[in-house]
């Protein structure tokens, strides 16, 4: 009997742990086995606007034309900051994420870090630094157990490639909203726009997963949770809020996708995914320590 008990906790044990490699999708730590290489035509509908002077309100525009603004002015923008906090979800099993992104003066840094509900299987985090088309990689399992998880780094093992292979592995860099195409080809409907009380604007998206949405995005989600399959996207959705000069204040994103693993044999799980970005634009600095230590990496 007792062996018997024994093998139904292992085999509950290998199970739950694949669930978690598929609920991984921002913070993983494996490389894929898959390869995604290639580009398609379809990009994010964005409207630059170099003259400030130029822009009208709001009002005077339609709701796709108030996204493309908004999205260009993070592209353009010189720096800015996102934390995003939320939960990944598969099987009933939770992970939190925490997640920071940091872009100035053409350089980024991003830091992933993900604490699970259930022992450390589903634990990681990863730090990742963008200067010269070139990018420094490093992970950690060492994740506190806090609310909000915080990743310890105390390894030197960093990994160092191009921005096009990390483009491979990820799909995007982070120097636009997200790693989605938002344009007339990939909604699901047209976007909607409120106005909020306090002169903030709230823009509803839904883009059609069937379409080309997630072409970039998938290979972060394939990449991060070591998937053998491609991701299939059910639902992409997002609340932007932008405030009156069109700049982006926030963006919740919910995500379901199915995500294929191979841990003893193979398995699909559906991945439901809420997150919140703020984001700031104000005394946007690197930490310094952090900046030096990649830096002389990427020049060693």
């Amino acid at each position: 009997m007792k062996s018997k008990i024994k093998i139904i906790i292992i085999s509950a044990l290998l199970i739950v742990s694949g669930v978690l490699f598929g609920v991984l999708a921002h913070n993983g730590v494996k490389k894929p086995p898959l390869r995604f290489d290639g580009d398609i035509d379809e990009t994010t509908d964005v409207i630059i606007i170099d003259d400030e002077d130029e822009i009208k309100a709001i009002d005077d525009y339609t709701v796709k034309e108030v996204l493309g603004i908004a999205l260009g002015k993070v592209t353009t923008c010189n720096a800015f900051e996102v934390r995003t906090t939320g939960t990944s979800t598969a099987s009933g099993v939770n992970v939190k994420i925490a997640n920071y992104r940091i872009v100035k003066n053409n350089e980024a840094f991003i830091e992933c870090v993900s604490k699970s509900s259930f022992l450390d299987m589903g634990t990681a985090g990863s730090q990742r630094f963008f200067s010269n088309g070139q990018v420094a990689l490093r992970k950690t399992s060492t994740v506190s157990n806090d609310d909000v998880p915080v990743a310890t780094f105390d390894n030197d093992n960093v990994e160092v490639v191009t921005d096009e292979e990390y483009k491979n592995r990820y799909g995007w860099l982070p120097y636009q909203m997200n790693g989605y195409i938002i344009s007339q080809e990939t909604y699901l409907e047209d976007p909607t726009m409120t106005k909020n009380d306090d002169n903030t604007y709230t823009i509803l998206v839904k883009l059609d997963p069937t379409s080309n949405a997630a072409f970039y995005y998938k290979r972060e989600v394939a990449t991060n949770a070591n998937a053998t399959k491609e991701p299939v996207f059910k639902e992409i959705q997002f609340e932007i809020k932008i405030d009156s000069n069109f700049v982006i204040t926030e963006v919740k994103t919910h995500e379901k996708y199915d995500v294929t693993v191979n841990v003893i044999w193979e398995m699909t799980q559906e991945t439901v995914t809420e997150c919140v970005d703020t984001y700031n634009y104000n005394n946007v600095s690197f930490d310094e320590t952090l900046y030096n230590y990649y830096k002389g990496k990427l020049s060693a």
